[in-house]
């Protein structure tokens, strides 16, 4: 009776609050957040939209990427590329950037999406440096180490879109990812993403393509990751390959494990945690009153002290704990919790019965 309960409650919590705390992010934002908070603000939503993908990767299929930072740059340097050397408008660029991106994702993907475990994530990680390393060698494209200038901003009739309006039309795409992608999780394709996840060769013996799920799955998030660093590009207006270090596929990883990998809503919810305790930091970092040296070095050491802590005490993110609170049950760091488990699927009610996501998955 009490998990049918928590369970209807999750799902109007994602199914309502989700949207609206995004429609609510979208309103006040504006209202609250100082004018020069709006790029970090309309950032925020763009890790948004690269998070979810990964998300789906990891909390489902069980698949751990350290190479999300690379479609990122695959995606922003398509756009750089086709609009300062090639002169296209801005929106066709970006959406042949993000079908670029998936292109190079799927030609990769099938030998990458074969290993498991740390091995994919060793994989994913040095993709993440080859990227890095042809955008500093590639110098007729990608301008090396000095950087590719003049990407254009996004325009509406003419007129850039920058400030508030920047900031709306990323939360507004970040909604919509986030929507797409809750709806998938329940879907069919969904079922068979978390079926292979928690039983691969069950699957197979059931006649889902494992292989071909995976492959679904690393293309999704690469395209959303390729998406969101094409906007990235639009945003900055400037692209330097130490833009897109490993550092930013591991802090994509921070934010879905922050956030929680059981809904897309974790990447919600790890995003503006992670961007907002960043912010605070730095804050923190600048102050006068904090000498230089030290101030540089309290900045990493807070985070990832921080980013521990969260990790010690919600072993399976923020989301959870928000779940179980909306269902009376908000208790933390209970024995149940103390260590990963081997997937989202221990967790999510939507995942605990693998034989029965198989079934479902067949029924449809």
């Amino acid at each position: 009776m009490m998990n049918s309960r928590v369970k209807t409650h999750r799902r109007r919590l994602e199914l309502w609050g989700g949207p609206l705390a995004v429609l609510v992010i979208i309103v006040v934002g504006p209202l609250i957040l100082p004018e020069g908070l709006m790029g970090v603000g309309a950032l925020c939503a763009l890790y948004v939209v690269a998070a979810v993908g990964l998300q789906q990767m990891m909390g489902y299929t069980e698949q751990i990427s350290f190479g999300q930072g690379a479609f990122w740059a695959i995606g922003a340097y398509a756009v750089g590329i086709l609009t300062v050397k090639g002169h296209v408008p801005i929106v066709p660029a970006i959406i042949i950037g993000v079908l670029i991106t998936g292109i190079v994702a799927f030609a990769i993907g099938w030998p990458l999406t074969q290993l498991r475990g740390h091995y994919l994530a060793v994989a994913t990680l040095a993709l993440a440096m080859i990227v890095v390393d042809l955008a500093n060698n590639l110098i007729d494209f990608t301008g090396g180490s000095a950087g590719l200038p003049g990407v254009p901003a996004l325009t509406w009739f003419g007129e850039p879109i920058i400030g508030i309006p920047f900031y709306v039309v990323c939360w507004v795409i970040a909604l919509v990812v986030l929507v797409v992608a809750s709806n998938l999780s329940m879907s069919r394709t969904g079922r068979a993403f978390r079926a292979v996840g928690r039983d691969d060769s069950g699957s197979q013996a059931l006649g889902i393509p494992s292989a071909a799920y995976r492959l679904r799955s690393f293309v999704f998030a690469a395209m959303l990751a390729g998406g969101g660093g094409a906007l990235y590009a639009t945003y900055l207006g400037f692209l330097s390959p130490d833009a897109f270090s490993v550092q930013l596929s591991v802090l994509l990883l921070i934010i879905v494990v922050v956030g929680g990998l059981s809904s897309p809503y974790g990447a919600l919810l790890g995003a503006v945690v992670v961007t907002a305790l960043s912010q605070w930091l730095n804050s923190v970092a600048s102050d006068p009153a904090v000498p230089i040296g030290v101030g540089s070095a309290l900045d990493p050491l807070l985070y990832g002290g921080a980013v521990f802590v969260i990790l010690r005490f919600l072993p399976h993110g923020l989301q959870p704990l928000l779940g179980r609170i909306v269902g009376g049950r908000s208790r933390i760091g209970r024995t149940s919790d103390v260590g990963m488990p081997r997937s989202s699927a221990a967790f999510d009610s939507d995942t605990a019965e693998p034989a029965a996501l198989l079934q479902q998955h067949g029924t449809d």
